[in-house]
């Protein structure tokens, strides 16, 4: 008899979890990337993105808790969600001990961006994350992990594009508008924000200025593009008004 019953409370348990996990689905829970980028940039980073869909008839928030699999001791990550990108000392968007309490919260059928940015500062290697979810009401019990994963190697010099290193956005950081600099091969523009959102997008014309305005002050990325070559080069922009 005391077998059976725990039979049964396994088995309720077991579909506990799985009503709570089918609340939601992903486009997925392995992401992996591997990135051949010049690391002598001491800004870069590369972003893993997983989407999330609430399948569920109720608006679910969430919290999500950053665990460190392996990584360079150099590296550091910051994960993005709707809500802000997170410093890299966040590990969790619901943290008392940060005085943070920012659920993401998903409507009935829609879709938000997890994203774990890597930032290698200058050391190659590969490195794994994962992110788990919860329920607010339920802070400690996990019903999916996502798991990131990135491979960041380093450019040779003979591979670089020279032409491409060469391109820059000023003024930088800026209140109004932004021109490039030898950007002969660049044909549109396209400004992404840190959630990986686009934000704007511009026809590149020689020495066109290229309108911020209406755009919140904060970090950008702007995508340099080539029909033929797709992305040249992808800049980081600061949008930060002047002050009276």
């Amino acid at each position: 008899m005391k077998h059976t019953l725990l039979l049964v409370l396994i088995l309720l348990l077991g579909l506990g979890a799985n009503a709570q996990t089918n609340l939601l689905t992903f486009s997925t829970t392995n992401a992996k990337k591997d990135a051949a980028v010049d690391l002598s940039d001491q800004f870069l980073d590369v972003q893993v993105p997983i989407t999330i869909t609430n399948v569920s008839k109720d608006t679910l928030r969430l919290r999500w808790r950053r665990v460190e699999v392996t990584r360079p001791s150099k590296w550091e990550t910051r994960v993005c969600d709707v809500n802000d990108c997170y410093d890299q000392i966040v590990s969790s968007n619901i943290d008392s001990r940060l005085g943070l309490n920012a659920p993401l919260k998903i409507a009935p059928n829609a879709k938000s961006n997890l994203i774990l940015y890597f930032l290698p500062f200058g050391a190659a290697g590969s490195g794994k994350f994962s992110i788990q979810l919860m329920l607010t009401f339920k802070p400690d019990s996990v019903i999916a992990t996502l798991n990131y994963e990135a491979t960041i190697r380093n450019l040779s010099t003979s591979t670089r594009d020279l032409k491409a290193e060469s391109l820059q956005i000023f003024p930088n950081p800026s209140s109004d508008y932004f021109q490039v600099k030898n950007g002969s091969e660049v044909e549109y523009i396209e400004l992404y924000n840190v959630i990986g959102r686009k934000v704007r997008s511009y026809t590149a014309e020689a020495d066109a200025n290229y309108r911020l305005n209406g755009l919140p002050d904060g970090i950008y990325l702007a995508a340099l593009l080539n029909k033929k070559k797709g992305v040249i080069r992808t800049l980081r922009l600061q949008k930060k008004s002047e002050r009276p």
